[in-house]
């Protein structure tokens, strides 16, 4: 099975369109676009005149992540006119045929004047962070921070280990006096080894044969049926036919990452939904199976 890398996948730009938010979304440029699936998203408006909103995405349709962009409007988020704020959004996917099989991305936008300068980051070993900031200063007296991957705190020195490498926001909001403007600084985190793997399985046989993608110093292997492995590119032939979990945690010596993905062990049944069709209804499947490559449609009936 050919791989892919989630980080070819990101945030083009983000537009305000009218008042409304327009997220884009692409590939780098070079790279076979795959189906992806939009399974949730979440954006959160902050701003310092007391105003909150949220909203959530539900499971989008199957699509294609263009080089060009894939454009999501939400209308239910309106922009203040005066003041200063920020819209954290989060959208997680699911990719057919990827390493891992989802990712996340997540995007911090400020208007206004956001404050810099005012926080403190101390970096520790693998992903770890201290933050700090004169509160009295910024006439904070409940502070909210916002680590950059939709995760919060109101500690008021937090300290925050990221499970992967990226660079993130980090803001600092006063949670009862949303008229103090927030204050924010990027942090990067590196020394994550990127996990990944490719696998080989047949259509007549359970054997499956693996292949680690990632220079390690330790390999380990969960297949998904209660057994193991320690080696950078073992095989396994499990008991019977099915779709299993295969998870590869790979460790550098210092820090670990892992990965996990469906793995086809011998021949599979495929499947798919649909919602029930009216005439000249155009018929849009769903739910189609992560584990193939291609389809062969027949739309013969019996009258």
């Amino acid at each position: 099975h050919s791989q892919c890398d989630v980080t070819d996948y990101h945030f083009t730009r983000v537009e305000d369109v009218n008042g409304d938010y327009q997220f884009y979304f692409g590939l780098n440029s070079g790279v076979t676009s795959r189906r992806v699936t939009l399974k949730s998203g979440t954006l959160h408006l902050y701003w310092s005149n007391g105003l909150t909103q949220s909203y959530s995405y539900g499971n989008l349709v199957v699509t294609d992540f263009p080089s060009g962009g894939l454009g999501l409007l939400d209308t239910l988020l309106s922009l203040p006119t005066e003041g200063c704020g920020f819209v954290e959004a989060v959208f997680e996917f699911s990719i057919s045929d990827c390493t891992p099989s989802s990712f996340t991305l997540s995007e911090t936008v400020f208007y206004g004047t956001p404050v810099t300068g005012s926080i403190t980051a101390g970096s520790g070993s693998c992903g770890s962070y201290s933050f700090s900031a004169n509160l009295a200063s910024l006439g904070i007296t409940s502070p909210l921070w916002g680590f950059g991957d939709g995760v919060h705190s109101t500690h008021p020195s937090p300290f925050y280990t990221y499970s992967s490498n990226g660079t993130y926001i980090v803001t600092l909001q006063d949670a009862e006096n949303p008229t103090v403007c927030p204050s924010y600084i990027e942090v990067t985190v590196s020394g994550f080894p990127s996990a990944s793997y490719s696998w080989n399985g047949s259509c007549t046989n359970t054997s499956v044969s693996f292949h680690a993608q990632t220079a390690g110093a330790t390999y380990s292997w969960d297949f998904g049926d209660g057994q193991t492995s320690t080696l950078q590119n073992p095989s396994h032939t499990y008991a019977s036919a099915d779709i299993y979990t295969v998870t590869l945690t790979v460790s550098n010596g210092t820090c670990s990452s892992t990965v996990s993905q469906q793995v086809q062990a011998g021949p599979q049944t495929p499947y798919f939904s649909s919602p029930q069709l009216c005439e000249g209804t155009p018929f849009v499947p769903q739910n189609l199976p992560l584990w193939a490559d291609t389809y062969s449609w027949d739309f013969t009936t019996d009258g």
